[in-house]
């Protein structure tokens, strides 16, 4: 973050590259970093019975990829 803040600026502007597509540039990259950070620390979820019936008919089972195994412990459909 502290090179799109500060290091980067020395190396672009030139007679090639507008100051507008820099500040462009630099939000881009600041919506980057949020995502990235939002990515990895929201909770994925969990399945439990009560939301498992939604979910299957979300993501079907096509018996290649996934398939219907049941889970030893919770006995909810893998």
């Amino acid at each position: 973050m502290i090179y799109i803040l500060y290091g980067s600026w020395e190396h672009f502007p030139n007679n090639y590259i507008d100051e507008n597509y820099l500040y462009f540039g630099y939000i881009q990259a600041i919506i980057c970093q949020y995502i990235f950070f939002k990515a990895c620390t929201v909770s994925p979820g969990k399945i439990t019975k009560k939301n498992f019936a939604n979910l299957e008919k979300k993501y079907e089972y096509d018996d290649i990829y996934y398939k219907k195994t049941e889970c030893n412990k919770c006995n909810i459909p893998k």
